[in-house]
């Protein structure tokens, strides 16, 4: 899931390369909150 990296600017107030970090290190991130949402939200 592709997410712009305006969006995330504008919502959470934060520069371009964070931005850009947070956009590519979200599958790992995903793996700790996981736990809580269930298996069955799983993305490939």
């Amino acid at each position: 899931v592709a997410v712009a990296e305006d969006v995330l600017i504008n919502a959470y107030r934060i520069d371009r390369q964070e931005a850009r970090s947070l956009k590519y290190n979200r599958d790992e991130t995903t793996l700790f909150s996981s736990d809580s949402s269930g298996s069955s939200r799983r993305r490939d």
